[in-house]
């Protein structure tokens, strides 16, 4: 009998063996793949938030960080995993990012301690953009971790509210109060006592301005990635599979 087994396993042909590679870079295969894509891109913008945020531009008249944008967009996805996956997923989503900030300014920390090579004249400018203050560094880590949570708790208050409906709605008011407690800590903790508070008051504001701009700008794509997350492949007659948009229940 374990012949016949063994006989019949070794006669399947190889691209039946090994079908499942054929799927490997299929991005709308699994729920589980596009929460991976998704928290994938979450701690994207997040690393690039705390990389960037080092340089001050001006934008219409505001002066921010140009770490501002992908910050801004970390509230994106995290609406989106709370809209399809639920508020539990998405605080999984949010401690890896805080498990990530962690090791990303250990590893800056021990690159700017490293001995530099002789032939690299580069070290003082080195330094200089990757030695934030430790104060702007700890608002911004406790900006972060306040304001997601709470926009995690905003987003599904929101939701129960409108009854699941009018995701811009729920997308932009929790998105608009994460985003100003957000920028109080950032500003408060960074620099408080070092700038006049009337300069705190106008950096805190064009902050917050400019994050409001962003939130509306991108209503329209928390609508396509909702629409691309809660497609999922079913089964059908023959074995063959067809897309088919439907409602993947979170953990409320």
């Amino acid at each position: 009998m374990t012949d016949i087994a063994t006989k019949s396993s070794q006669e399947k042909p190889v691209s039946d063996r090994c079908d499942h590679s054929k799927t490997i870079f299929n991005f709308s295969d699994t729920q589980e793949t596009k929460f991976i894509i998704l928290t994938s891109l979450f701690i994207t913008f997040l690393m690039a938030s705390v990389l960037l945020s080092s340089k001050i531009i001006t934008f219409l008249g505001l002066t921010f960080s140009a770490g501002t944008l992908p910050a801004a967009l970390t509230f994106l996805i995290t609406d989106t995993i709370c809209e399809v996956w639920g508020k539990a997923k998405a605080k999984k989503v949010v401690m890896a990012g805080l498990v990530s900030w962690v090791f990303l300014l250990i590893l800056i920390y021990i690159a700017i301690i490293a001995p530099p090579a002789s032939s690299w004249d580069l070290q003082t400018s080195y330094r200089k953009i990757f030695s934030t203050s430790m104060r702007i560094i700890l608002g911004g880590f406790l900006a972060y971790t306040v304001a997601q949570f709470h926009d995690i708790w905003a987003f599904m208050f929101w939701k129960n509210k409108t009854k699941d409906k009018h995701l811009w709605l729920r997308n932009n008011f929790s998105t608009a109060m994460s985003q100003l407690i957000n920028t109080i800590i950032v500003v408060l903790v960074g620099f408080y006592g070092s700038i006049s508070h009337m300069t705190i008051l106008h950096v805190l504001l064009g902050w917050w301005l400019i994050k409001l701009v962003i939130a509306v700008c991108d209503t329209p794509f928390i609508y396509l990635l909702v629409n691309w997350a809660q497609e999922k492949e079913i089964k059908i007659g023959g074995g063959k599979t067809k897309e088919a948009s439907i409602h993947v229940v979170g953990s409320q």
